[in-house]
């Protein structure tokens, strides 16, 4: 026997859903305050501690357990060349730099393609920030007696300190964090 609901029940099982829904804890806000908010989000989920890898010269990103804030520094320039032909090991970047480009961003699935030459799905970013001041150091070890073009392995280890983010809206977040030690110097594939 099919039971059916007497009309005047139907405003009260409403409300009763209505009551259940989660509130937006963003509603309400500027554009400029949300975007802090995710962007704290964000930082506060690469702290719990954040699964790290790295590839190519140095290539490193961070992503949360859920994969949906992830942190990406790139260093541009041939610094592990360099220093296995005697260079530096112990690289310093003041932000603004030009060869560091260093963003966090927020979405789905932000790292799943990262140091893979299988791509593995599609990355949905819904926010980032772009670090605007502060420190990056980056100490190297170097893996290999003799290098190879395609393989100058390296162990990168990661420290920041007071680096600024920025959101396009203006919203600021500081950040200082040691990611540790992660491959690097080397091409998936």
């Amino acid at each position: 026997m099919t039971r059916i609901l007497p009309a005047a029940l139907a405003p009260l099982v409403l409300f009763a859903i209505a009551c259940d829904a989660q509130p937006d804890p963003d509603q309400g806000l500027t554009a400029q305050e949300h975007d802090g908010a995710q962007l704290e989000r964000a930082l506060t989920a690469l702290l719990q501690p954040p699964a790290v890898g790295g590839c190519g010269d140095i290539h490193v990103y961070a992503g949360s357990t859920s994969d949906g804030h992830a942190m990406f520094l790139d260093v541009s320039g041939a610094y592990i060349e360099d220093a296995y032909a005697g260079g530096a090991l112990e690289l310093e970047f003041v932000l603004p730099h030009p060869d560091v480009e260093l963003v966090v961003q927020w979405g789905t699935d932000l790292t799943i393609n990262e140091c893979d030459d299988v791509m593995m799905g599609t990355p949905v970013v819904n926010g980032e920030a772009t670090a605007v001041e502060g420190l990056v150091l980056v100490d190297l070890e170097l893996l290999l007696a003799k290098p190879l073009p395609w393989d100058m392995s390296s162990l990168a280890t990661i420290r920041m300190e007071d680096v600024v983010f920025e959101t396009a809206s203006g919203a600021q977040r500081t950040w200082s964090i040691d990611l540790g030690s992660m491959s690097v110097g080397w091409m998936p594939g």
